[in-house]
């Protein structure tokens, strides 16, 4: 499981959770769309695990913006109750978005209000990888083009 993969799992859980607002991954623009949700980057520590593995600790901090606080709120918590109720499991997507059977388990949630309209939803895991595992690139579908000549 790759940390693209467990981004986008829990991105689509806190959207299907949330109703499906406007996602926002890089910049909010001035002129947004309301209810949002914005996904920056990560935070992210490492610390060693065992001789052959290390740890990485995410925490990350998802804001939802509404015009209300209590809009925002209501979304927020909509999020946090299905991932309570989930028992802290996301479960793990593949790259067309169907579920690979996996999933990644999650500390509790936390929500608390930032601004007017908007509070954030703090979501944090940690993953584990060995230290000798090779970057490679997985091939998600072959096809082949061929022409047969008798």
């Amino acid at each position: 499981m790759t940390l693209e993969q467990e981004v986008a799992s829990i991105m689509a859980f806190a959207l299907r959770s949330a109703g499906n607002p406007s996602p926002y991954y890089y910049d909010v623009p001035e002129q947004f769309e309301f209810p949002a949700m914005y996904f920056p980057q990560p935070e992210i520590v490492t610390r060693g695990e065992t001789f052959r593995t290390y740890a990485s600790d995410y925490a990350w901090y998802i804001n939802v913006m509404c015009k209300t606080t209590e809009e925002a709120h209501e979304i927020g918590l909509g999020v946090l109750t299905k991932l309570k109720q989930a028992r802290n499991l996301v479960p793990i997507i593949d790259g067309g978005g169907s579920e690979t059977g996996t999933k990644l388990r999650l500390k509790d949630p936390m929500l608390k209000k930032i601004d007017t309209g908007v509070v954030q939803l703090t979501i944090e895991w940690t993953s584990r990888r060995p230290y000798d595992a090779e970057d490679v690139l997985k091939t998600q579908r072959f096809f082949v083009e061929h022409d047969i000549k008798k």
